[in-house]
């Protein structure tokens, strides 16, 4: 039978501490999600940790790599009280990745939170004010009809939490988005033979930065040399892979 075993997190900002505490049953079984929140030793949230999109006995803390940490105190935007934000994991071989937000609303926190699917978010200083944002990746582009997820290129996503909603502001960040399609393009280079999920990152990228006739010509291009291609049986490549892709760019919001 397996033994639970106690699991304790913690994070400290000046002046908030918070504490998140688990019970940890293998495998991959948890219970008694618990987070506290204290301000110069004064308890501002003490409650279970809840979420709709993570669920017990699955839900736990979401850790990414050696000695990584699943609570974190920040300063998301302006305000006297630091957030604390507590990534949660689903369980299971690709999904999926939760970041709660408790915010002060001038009462008492308040919980927000927002489900990035495979990619983890990672709370990054980024553009020339240095805004405290989300950088994650689009898990649409991992389960296509021309790529699965060993195949695959995401596009870059980033996401402003403020006022207690996460929002899609890739768009602001060209430069963010132009190193992530040159990494795409890079990577392509090396895949000619099985690239097609991840030119279709790229184009993602240079579509949101405007570039959609450089898209055309480029793909109408690569159709030509027999680029195109795929390893999934009967994936459209070529002429088909290409307005296979464009409608699903459009579908997604990326292509005019």
């Amino acid at each position: 039978m397996a033994t639970a075993a106690a699991g304790t997190r913690a994070a400290h900002r000046n002046p908030v501490q918070a504490m998140f505490t688990f019970q940890a049953v293998q495998p991959s079984h948890y219970s008694h999600l618990h987070l506290t929140i204290t301000k110069y030793d004064e308890v501002l949230f003490d409650a279970p940790v809840r979420s709709r999109y993570c669920l017990l006995p699955w839900c736990g803390p979401a850790e990414i790599g050696p000695g990584a940490s699943s609570v974190h105190v920040r300063d998301l935007g302006p305000g006297e009280h630091q957030d604390v934000v507590l990534g949660l994991f689903t369980q299971g071989a690709h999904c999926c990745f939760v970041d709660q937000v408790y915010r002060w609303n001038g009462r008492h926190y308040v919980r927000s939170e927002h489900d990035f699917r495979d990619f983890p978010a990672m709370v990054e200083d980024v553009g020339r004010t240095a805004a405290r944002v989300f950088v994650s990746a689009d898990a649409a582009f991992a389960y296509t009809s021309f790529s699965v997820f060993a195949t695959a290129g995401e596009p870059i996503q980033i996401w402003k939490f403020a006022k207690g909603r996460f929002s899609d502001v890739t768009r602001r960040y060209p430069s963010q988005v132009a190193g992530d399609a040159a990494a795409w393009w890079n990577t392509f280079q090396r895949h000619l033979h099985d690239g097609e999920g991840v030119i279709a990152a790229w184009a993602a990228d240079e579509d949101l930065l405007g570039h959609s006739g450089l898209v055309a010509r480029t793909l109408a291009v690569q159709a030509r040399l027999g680029h195109l291609r795929s390893l999934i049986p009967g994936a459209p490549t070529g002429k088909a892979f290409i307005s296979t892709l464009q409608r699903f760019l459009r579908t997604h919001g990326y292509a005019p």
